[in-house]
């Protein structure tokens, strides 16, 4: 989830201290608590998504004011189900909304979703056929949905159909484009690649399914901004910049922490390019507390 608002003139943080939920400007001079939390707009600079339970309704909320805006109506939300909203679509036309079983149960059920376009709000409802996983938009100009099923749950647990898929919402074209599961992936702008762990960083071309090896030691997660020709990966304890297209050129550009992938899950970097690709924010615990950093890009 992307903490720079469209402009990257706000960050929104999630907090477990008091307050909840965090806004602020990107040069952090001032705090405010207590604010919605959820994926930002691309369309406002103060709007975020989220699910009320309580009326099964996706809205927009501001950040500043509070004020609600109802978007859509899940009409089909089977009770205990959970609803995630990924980040919106590069273009901030489409929302995903995601529903799935939240416990853990020997054979859940098929997860499923809708897209909903946010200027008429229309709404159209596909399915993952398994336990789907780790669902976002790539950014390709068909608003191509990206996921993993769930898997290694059980000992007996056949994996689904596992692997990297992408499906075509509005037909329910689906393919699998990659065999297992490498971990949190970056799509370069258009769509067309994609970085991911695979003994080491690789990149993938989409169309061809072909994918070479970029950086040699294992990472953990991925961004890539708005330049096409360099991504960013947690690569252990650095932060690396590497340029796919060019043999061994990448450059380290911060150390996260000490602690990293010796910690809780929550202690790995999550980093994440501003929109203009100018700054790297991730969150550390070298100084005790787990806080938000930012790196020159």
């Amino acid at each position: 989830m992307t903490p720079w608002n469209v402009d990257g003139s706000r960050l929104l943080l999630r907090s477990t201290r008091p307050g909840g939920a965090v806004v602020l400007p990107a040069d952090g001079s001032s705090l405010r608590g207590g604010v919605p939390s959820g994926p930002w707009s691309r369309l406002s600079t103060d709007e975020v998504y989220q699910f009320d339970s309580d009326t099964d309704c996706v809205c927009a909320v501001n950040v500043l004011t509070g004020k609600r805006r109802d978007v859509f109506t899940i009409p089909d939300r089977p009770k205990q189900w959970g609803v995630f909203l990924p980040p919106v679509s590069w273009d901030g036309k489409r929302i995903l909304a995601v529903l799935g079983h939240q416990n853990r149960i020997k054979d859940p059920p098929t997860s499923f979703g809708y897209i909903i376009d946010t200027e008429s709000v229309a709404a159209v409802r596909f399915d993952f056929a398994g336990n789907s996983h780790q669902v976002w938009f790539t950014k390709d100009e068909r608003y191509t949905v990206a996921w993993m099923y769930e898997s290694n749950q059980w000992e007996d647990d056949p994996g689904y159909f596992n692997g990297e898929w992408h499906m075509n919402p509005y037909t329910g074209e689906r393919r699998q484009y990659l065999p297992k599961h490498f971990g949190h992936r970056a799509y370069a702008p258009g769509g067309v690649r994609v970085a991911c762990q695979r003994s080491g960083m690789a990149v993938f071309d989409l169309p061809s399914g072909k994918g070479r090896t970029v950086y040699p030691n294992s990472g953990g997660h991925t961004t890539w901004g708005p330049d096409p020709d360099w991504f960013a990966a947690t690569t252990r304890l650095p932060i690396t910049m590497i340029y796919p297209d060019h043999e061994d050129w990448f450059q380290q550009i911060a150390v996260t922490n000490t602690k990293l992938f010796q910690s809780d899950y929550w202690c790995e970097a999550h980093l994440d390019l501003s929109p203009d690709g100018t700054k790297i924010g991730y969150a550390s615990n070298m100084l005790g507390d787990i806080d938000f950093y930012q790196a020159i890009a």
